[in-house]
């Protein structure tokens, strides 16, 4: 019969005694490599040292810049102003630190390239006061583990548990913890409170392999999911600071393409589609929801489901489908946190208009090569290059009156987490305040988020879970939209681009609005002056879902779940009417010309 090498090599009993060859191995030659670099470089470090009446801060720093050895000790128990002389030749670490603190109450220790200078009777009384402890350390299944790393937390004082998994060591009387350690375990620290023996059990530590994941019908390991399902973690997503959850998931999951189109605080979600196929279908905690209403803090985790890992969700789920679970509680004691954030969003890149003179000299040129009139003389243009005068010959920087380059924005949550067996709790109240960049009177948009997640477990079958979110978003804009001309009437971006810098921005006449070549990008933009389109929407959601795990067949259950929404918006449109002019400075008259309405709606 043909021998199969791979699974002998994986046999459980010949991987239990190679762990435990290698668990020996690695002790053994840290153990003496440690030890014999230590002693090694100690004796074969050797230096000349002659100073006379020198201070001891001088011989140490002589020592450090001619070894590898860094001195460490409390200044309080050292007298580096002390005068020595020193006359020693291919002279040893100890001989020089010996020579250097004779007649005094210091000790000098020596571990691997680090000299410790200490009092010596601290040493001493510590010796004097110290206790023996012993113990065995052991995994999930009883065995025992060699080579764990045993520790009293913030001192050198440790050991290393043998091949039975045995240790014992002699701690200070006034030690509170021990600590154990070892690579893929979980480290751990026990209280002392006067034990002498102790029988700990260490756990293996979860990585990444063990993460769960959310497939659609519940939870599963990354390691034995089939599908095509991409995720993760809250905890990463808040490490970008962003007003609209949507746009924290641009390069984070493979497959998920993420564009923003527009930067208008409230309508600035990026579109979300898996693999390039349109929109994909959102659930947020089971439900149909919207991922640009949550707050970032919120959420625990996002998975994407592609191909047929979405079939679950039926047609709709063509396009592939994003999972969004927010937090929950944990057991333990209720943790409060809360995050603040002050930022500035500003443009890219703005294009740079040109200047009164230029464009002028630009139309003459036009003219000239088309054969027609030319529109300045050069003595016209020379004079707006100079501003020679505000009202005749201007020069003005649109992008400077009508935007400022950086527009606040602010973000706080203050959530509560905790819980213990029969019930758990998440609750958050976040705020955003976003800012346009508009200078005078530009609007603004605010969120306000109310989260609260319930669980509880009733019996030992039945559990109980209760969602609860109320958003609420106020926007409150300019009456001409800030987005591009895709909207109807056009946006302000659009009437920006033909403002001219040859036309002032203000009249002598603070009454009137001055004109600007174009339907003037000023009024517009303005809310006092022209009127606002303002927008409340609330968002209610309450989720009850209710689970019976049956005892006779393992992994079987039966779910039930009721979900409720109701979202109202309201709407307030309202123009005002507006005139604009131009100024002759000559007779201090002014022409009429354009408007926006007669009367307001």
């Amino acid at each position: 019969m043909k021998k199969n090498w791979l699974s002998d090599a994986l046999d459980p009993g010949i991987l239990k005694k190679t762990k435990q060859i290698m668990r020996i191995l690695f002790i053994l030659v840290f153990g003496f490599s440690t030890l014999a670099s230590a002693n090694g470089y100690s004796q074969a470090t050797r230096l000349n040292v002659q100073m006379k009446n020198q201070r001891v801060s001088q011989v140490i720093d002589y020592v450090e810049k001619n070894s590898k050895f860094v001195f460490l000790f409390k200044p309080e128990e050292v007298n580096l102003d002390k005068k020595v002389d020193l006359d020693l030749q291919n002279a040893t670490i100890d001989e020089i630190m010996d020579q250097t603190f004779k007649g005094e109450d210091i000790a000098c220790d020596i571990y691997e390239r680090q000299v410790v200078i200490r009092k010596a009777d601290k040493l001493q009384g510590l010796q004097q006061s110290t206790k023996k402890v012993t113990g065995i350390v052991i995994d999930n299944r009883g065995e025992a583990i060699p080579g764990v790393t045993v520790m009293v937390p913030g001192t050198t004082t440790g050991t290393v548990t043998n091949m039975d998994g045995e240790f014992q060591l002699e701690i200070p009387e006034t030690a509170e913890m021990l600590q154990f350690s070892f690579i893929g375990m979980k480290t751990q620290e026990v209280a002392v409170e006067g034990k002498t023996t102790f029988t700990i059990s260490m756990e293996n530590e979860a990585i990444g392999i063990e993460e769960v994941v959310a497939i659609g019908y519940g939870t599963q390991k990354k390691e034995t999911v089939t599908g095509s399902v991409s995720a993760v973690k809250g905890a990463q997503l808040e490490k970008t600071v962003v007003a609209n959850a949507a746009n924290s998931l641009a390069g984070q999951l493979p497959g998920l393409i993420s564009q923003q189109s527009f930067g208008m605080p409230g309508r600035d979600a990026a579109t979300l589609s898996i693999r390039g196929f349109g929109g994909a279908l959102v659930i947020v905690d089971g439900i149909e929801a919207d991922i640009s209403s949550l707050d970032p803090n919120s959420i625990e985790s996002v998975s994407i489901l592609k191909d047929g890992a979405a079939s679950i969700y039926g047609a709709r789920a063509g396009n592939g489908v994003i999972l969004v679970t927010t937090k929950r509680g944990k057991d333990g004691k209720p943790t409060i946190s809360l995050n603040s954030s002050f930022t500035m969003q500003g443009a890219t890149s703005f294009p740079e208009m040109a200047s009164s003179g230029q464009y002028t000299e630009m139309m003459s040129e036009q003219a000239i090569n088309q054969g027609t009139t030319i529109p300045y003389t050069p003595e016209q243009i020379q004079n707006f290059y100079d501003e020679s005068d505000p009202y005749l010959f201007p020069n003005t920087d649109w992008e400077d009156i009508l935007f400022r380059d950086w527009a606040p924005q602010q973000q706080h949550n203050l959530s509560v987490r905790g819980g213990s067996e029969k019930i758990k709790f998440y609750g958050l109240l976040g705020y955003l305040g976003q800012e346009t960049m508009i200078k005078n009177h530009g609007g603004n948009f605010k969120r306000i988020h109310l989260q609260s997640n319930i669980d509880a477990q009733i019996t030992d079958q039945l559990s109980a879970q209760f969602d609860f979110a109320s958003i609420n978003e106020i926007s409150k804009m300019p009456q001409q939209n800030l987005r591009s001309s895709q909207d109807a009437g056009g946006g302000v971006y659009q009437h920006y681009w033909p403002d001219l810098a040859m036309y002032p921005a203000e009249l002598p006449d603070p009454t009137k609005y001055a004109a600007t070549g174009s339907q003037p990008t000023h009024i517009l933009s303005n809310r006092e002056i022209f009127g606002h389109n303002d927008n409340i929407k609330n968002d209610v959601r309450a989720t009850l879902s209710v689970k019976y795990k049956f005892k006779f067949v393992k992994g079987l259950s039966a779910k039930a779940f009721v979900n409720a929404r109701q979202i109202y918006s309201e709407f307030e449109y309202f123009q005002k009417p507006a005139s604009y002019y131009t100024y002759n400075p000559a007779n201090d008259s002014y022409s009429l010309a354009g408007s926006f309405g007669e009367k307001a709606l």
